[in-house]
């Protein structure tokens, strides 16, 4: 399948670049000034104070020196070859200084100006020109637009941020953070480190003109630095690139967490049918974050809580909890927040409490959550407490509240990291109105530590998904595919090139039959006596409705007749037909659909939509009228196996009513996940040819007697 749609960028010399940009030996500084309160002023003095290593140069003919530094008026006059640029200029001078800078043998340039496609039709004309020198010089370009980089590994500051202008003494980690905004992507950096969280990396990606979010992620893949992926990100290019370079990150052994802001009804894109309305872009960013094993976020706090997870010390492979508290009170409030975030706080077995009764007074409450407050002034009999949960087989991360107690500061932070050691389980601290220094002390030994126990609760909640494994095939996946389902396609391409723009509902059917999807017993008549033949073969209650391309929702035209009698099937025929008309007129409708009504069942939609973004989508949902009411739905991309198939059913609030309850029997979801897999299928074949497909509803019979889809709608879109 091929995205036609994407302006996928070409990265010529780019991603092989990258290791320029991380590690270069040489910087040059164009736009460089003596005075701090300017861009290239800041930009020059931060590479020096956080002690980059390399030769730096300095470039702007209005100066000889620079401090202690020989500037140079341009690149020609620089004694080396420079590896980094950065450019600090007017918008209108970068693509000469790109010019420059290739000529000189740079292949990585960090350009912080503005005035580029944010800035209208003007600054759009100058992105397409620097992407283009660049695609052509074969350069490696961070922004434009943006605040520049930093890597403590380096070390090597190339940004002009003003909140690097303080005394705060950066620190080295495991953690990379790219961001599609400048200066909140560079808040949240210097917030964490200011909390004692180790971020080593930062990258502000500003208009990702050449260079973008993903790229980044796949150099992050390979570097042994690097642990942990933070993200804040409103969209990105190619999604299913994007989610491939996730699921590499995991499968090397790495965490990416994300907040994507830009989830409002405002930002999705209208649709004509319910599935589009249905599958909106948070929703389908959400399947990405999923199929891409990525720990998603709504705000910052949860951001940088999650970066303080130390993540090399190790995740949680289940939701098993032991708490032990000095509070009996915050001990029940983390246990209410761990039933919030469906964390289980487990009995303990009955070797731990043996062993807990050794060390705690009778009157102390030993079970879980076990209450310490007795014996806190107590080190041995604490750590002995902690280490006893911890040993417990039914525990798989331990939460400790702190409450206050500046005293204990020096004293059990090393104990409790001690425990983690030995026990090789996570344990997670929550210090409550405690000194700061003993929580930056518990960070720096790689115990989690917070100030509120609820976010304490929530950190475990995220260290047990990212222990969890992601599911769902690779986006790459491919089926092949039989006589049937290519001549359907070759049939959809037909309909594109006659100028089709939709599909009536028999055309749906045939279209998704050729997939092996099942639809019931119809028949199309033009005339009330082909209507009244077929009804007499039939002598069943019948469905009467019209069929007609560009009427897409024919119950709320009037358009379609249910539980109709033999004797009374020319009257139907009329109603449905006249009904269309009204809407459609006489040319645009095709004919009558007769049907027996079918079997008892549940009802339920299976579309499926093509995101401009993230490729071909399907999407499970209660059906019938009320779909769009009720509003229970789950989207996953395509393609997708059974166990996501079943995954997504039980997913819905109306999974239950599917299984078997009350003396009813169980619905045949066997069947319906076999139709989630098929319509994937149809999905990734048409690509971009089927923009949106409805059935609604699918009606899923009592188990074994499979599903019957009984209406359809189609939205057509490009050849491919």
């Amino acid at each position: 399948m091929k995205l036609k749609t994407q302006q996928l960028k070409k990265h010529i010399g780019a991603v092989t670049s990258l290791t320029t940009l991380f590690k270069p030996q040489s910087v040059a500084v164009v736009g460089a000034s003596p005075d701090l309160g300017k861009p290239g002023g800041r930009c020059l003095a931060y590479l020096s104070k956080y002690d980059f290593s390399g030769l730096i140069y300095p470039i702007n003919p209005r100066y000889s020196h620079i401090g202690d530094i020989p500037c140079y008026p341009d690149f020609k006059s620089l004694p080396t070859p420079v590896d980094l640029v950065i450019l600090l200029v007017p918008a209108d001078k970068v693509c000469v200084y790109l010019e420059d800078a290739a000529d000189a043998g740079t292949k990585a340039v960090v350009v912080c100006s503005s005035g580029f496609a944010e800035a209208g039709d003007t600054g759009i004309e100058l992105q397409k020109k620097l992407i283009e020198t660049a695609n052509r010089r074969g350069l490696a370009v961070v922004g434009p637009n943006c605040l520049g980089m930093v890597d403590l590994h380096q070390p090597m500051v190339a940004s002009f941020s003003t909140s690097l202008s303080t005394d705060l003494t950066l620190q080295s980690g495991p953690i990379a953070f790219v961001s599609q905004s400048g200066a909140m992507g560079m808040a949240v950096f210097t917030q964490a480190q200011a909390e004692g969280i180790a971020v080593g990396k930062f990258i502000s990606t500003g208009n990702e003109a050449v260079l973008d979010f993903t790229d980044f992620l796949e150099y992050f893949i390979e570097d042994p630095n690097v642990k942990l992926i933070l993200g804040y990100i409103e969209g990105v290019r190619d999604g299913r690139r994007f989610v491939n370079a996730a699921r590499k990150a995991r499968a090397a052994g790495k965490f990416v967490a994300i907040l994507k802001v830009g989830k409002s009804k405002a930002g999705e894109r209208a649709s004509q049918s319910h599935t589009g309305a249905l599958a909106g872009a948070s929703h389908i960013y959400e399947a990405a974050f999923r199929r891409g094993g990525i720990l998603s976020v709504n705000d910052i706090r949860s951001l940088t809580d999650i970066a303080a997870l130390a993540p090399d010390q190790g995740t949680v492979n289940g939701p098993g909890v032991g708490i032990i508290s000095m509070s009996g009170g915050a001990g029940v409030m983390m246990a209410d927040a761990c039933g919030v975030h469906g964390l289980d706080v487990v009995t303990l077995s009955q070797a731990t409490l043996d062993n807990l009764s050794q060390c705690l007074p009778a009157y102390s409450g030993m079970s879980n959550p076990v209450d310490y407050g007795a014996i806190y002034g107590d080190m041995d009999a604490v750590q002995a407490c902690i280490t006893h949960v911890a040993n417990d087989p039914h525990v798989k991360v331990v939460l400790v509240f702190i409450g206050m107690s500046p005293n204990l500061h020096g004293v059990i932070e090393q104990r409790i990291a001690d425990v983690q050691k030995q026990c090789g389980k996570r344990i997670i601290t929550a210090w409550l109105a405690g000194p700061v220094a003993g929580l930056l002390a518990l960070r720096k030994l790689g115990v989690p530590c917070y100030v509120e126990p609820e976010r304490a609760v929530a950190a475990a909640a995220y260290l047990v998904q990212l222990g969890k494994q992601f599911n769902g095939p690779d986006l790459h996946m491919s089926h092949q595919q039989s006589g049937k389902e290519q001549s359907a396609i070759a049939q959809l391409k037909k309909y594109i090139r006659s100028g089709r723009t939709t599909l009536s509902e028999s055309e749906v059917k045939q279209l998704v039959s050729a997939y092996g999807i099942p639809i019931g017993q119809e028949t199309l008549v033009i005339d009330e006596d082909q209507a009244q033949a077929i009804a007499d073969s039939i002598q069943k209650p019948l469905a009467v409705k019209v069929s007609a391309a560009q009427l897409l929702h024919k119950s709320d035209a009037g358009a379609v007749k249910l539980n109709v009698k033999p004797a009374d099937v020319k009257a139907a025929f009329k109603a449905v037909v006249a009904a269309a008309s009204a809407v459609v007129g006489a040319k645009g409708v095709d004919g009558v659909l007769i049907q027996p009504m079918a079997q008892a069942g549940m009802e339920m939609l299976v579309g499926l939509r093509f995101d401009t973004q993230f490729g071909p989508t399907v999407t499970l949902a209660l059906g019938g009228i009320s779909s769009e009411v009720m509003a229970d739905a789950v989207t996953e991309l395509a393609p997708l196996d059974f166990e996501l198939s079943y995954d997504m059913i039980s997913r819905l609030r109306c999974a239950p009513l599917l299984a078997a309850f009350r003396g009813r029997p169980a619905h045949d979801r066997e069947a319906l996940a076999q139709v989630l897999v098929n319509m994937s299928r149809l999905a990734m074949d048409a690509g971009e040819m089927l923009l949106e497909l409805d059935l609604n509803p699918v009606i899923v019979h009592i188990e074994k007697n499979s599903c019957t889809v009984v209406d359809g709608a189609a939205v057509l879109g490009a050849d491919i």
